[in-house]
């Protein structure tokens, strides 16, 4: 058969269909048209640096007075110009669908005053202890956690502490943008990891997520496998349904998010 060169098969097929054999994907034009696709534009590249730079001193001072979890969008955009702030508000309105990540909107919540603070939950790390960032859970939750954890000593002589628990939806903003330089200011790589708010766990009361973390600060950052053979590990897999927590993403689950051993939530169902 005799094969078409690229003008002969235009003509043939018409330009709209050889236009759509020659795109293999979309071109990322997002600060400047408000195109979707996997990497940011050198534009936004610029704009999300400048950003988390502007930032940096808020979350330094919210951490240190703890409030970092429930930041408020107010907050949030105070040090930001206008194209910083706008960049912001594009990255809030994508939805993980466009990057392969199947899971639902949850919603977000606004009233923070029903949360318990977790202060100075001490880690062991070759440095010494430190303490990890106030974090905090509703009070059901928390109960629910303290109850799990008191079984756990008992088994084990260990527990898990909280290294992440409810994020109000402007800093589940912040640590979407504050993730794609670690993922080459890839959306679809860092979706993979991390919520885009509304879509989190970690900011639904109903269906509210813990990030655990081991006595000597082993949390998966450096392997998944790392916190998938400890033994702390295991005894979620045998009891955690026991007190009301799932694992939300275990291997092969259909959201498209990877496997996360550290991350349970509390609720009546499972996995997403």
């Amino acid at each position: 058969m005799k094969r078409l060169s690229a003008k002969e098969f235009a003509v043939l097929c018409g330009p709209a269909l050889f236009a759509f054999f020659l795109v293999q994907r979309p071109v990322w034009i997002f600060a400047e048209s408000g195109g979707i696709s996997s990497t940011l534009s050198a534009g936004d590249i610029q704009l999300a640096d400048s950003s988390l730079k502007k930032l940096s001193p808020l979350i330094e001072t919210k951490k240190t007075d703890g409030t970092l979890a429930v930041m408020t969008f107010e907050e949030l955009f105070s040090p930001l110009d206008e194209r910083e702030k706008a960049f912001f508000e594009k990255i809030q309105s994508l939805q993980p669908g466009a990057f392969g990540v199947r899971t639902p909107y949850l919603g977000t919540e606004s009233d923070f005053s029903g949360l318990v603070p977790l202060e100075k939950q001490p880690i062991l790390r070759q440095e010494g202890i430190t303490c990890l960032d106030t974090q905090y859970l509703p009070a059901e939750v928390y109960e629910a956690y303290a109850r799990m954890m008191e079984a756990m000593r008992k088994d084990l002589g260990k527990i898990l502490y909280v290294e992440s628990g409810f994020r109000s939806p402007a800093y589940q903003l912040y640590l979407f943008v504050f993730y794609l330089p670690r993922h080459g200011y890839s959306l679809e790589d860092t979706a993979k990891w991390n919520a885009l708010p509304g879509y989190s766990e970690h900011g639904c009361f109903a269906r509210q997520a813990l990030d655990l973390i081991n006595e000597e600060g082993v949390n998966g950052d450096e392997s998944v496998e790392s916190f998938e053979l400890l033994p702390e590990y295991q005894w979620l897999i045998r009891h955690a349904s026991e007190y009301g927590f799932y694992l939300s993403y275990p291997k092969g689950n259909p959201a498209g998010i990877n496997f996360e051993p550290w991350h349970w939530h509390y609720g009546k169902t499972g996995s997403v």
